[in-house]
């Protein structure tokens, strides 16, 4: 059955790529949403973006990050690719890190770390905390629902924070803006 889809979704993109006259399933994000992209680009001339790096256009993030201390986000599982391909959670790091005013440090609750999670710390100064301790052995608390793990995950992450911006209020004499 799935090589069946496979040869499916491979005829389709040479479709595409025929009404284009171009190769539009080559392009990045003409997979997402099983193809839509390619269709969207093939058949109605579609600009192809990074819907992360859209949305964070369209909500002014950049300016937004002019008067913030720290940024928190979230991600389903955090591993090598986190960083690439678009992410939300990769772009955020990186208009973070790229900051004008200078870098503002990130916060990221993630569901689960995957292989290379690490990478992210390359790009920015960043704390990441997951709602699973280990993939091994279920958390301190027993196996407890998601929701006690988010909440959970959520308190070390603030605990972190308030400590650093305790040290750092009493160092300058100021706290945090917002």
């Amino acid at each position: 059955a799935l090589n069946t889809l496979e040869e499916g979704m491979k005829n389709i993109a040479a479709l595409y790529d025929a009404a284009a006259g171009r190769k539009v399933s080559a392009e990045c994000g003409a997979g997402a949403a099983g193809g839509m992209g390619a269709m969207l680009s093939a058949l109605l001339g579609a600009e192809l973006t990074h819907g992360s790096a859209a949305v964070l256009n369209a909500v002014g993030f950049d300016a937004l990050l002019g008067d913030t201390d720290i940024v928190i986000t979230g991600e389903g599982q955090l591993d090598a690719s986190s960083a690439d391909n678009g992410k939300a959670v990769g772009e955020v790091v990186k208009r973070c890190a790229a900051n004008s005013g200078g870098a503002v440090p990130v916060f990221i609750v993630a569901g689960r770390l995957g292989r290379g999670y690490e990478h992210i710390y390359e790009i920015a100064n960043a704390g990441v905390f997951s709602t699973i301790v280990t993939d091994e052995q279920p958390s301190a608390d027993g196996d407890c629902d998601a929701e006690t793990r988010l909440r959970l995950a959520s308190e070390r992450m603030f605990r972190c924070i308030a400590s650093s911006f305790s040290v750092n209020s009493q160092r300058s004499g100021r706290g945090m803006r917002r």
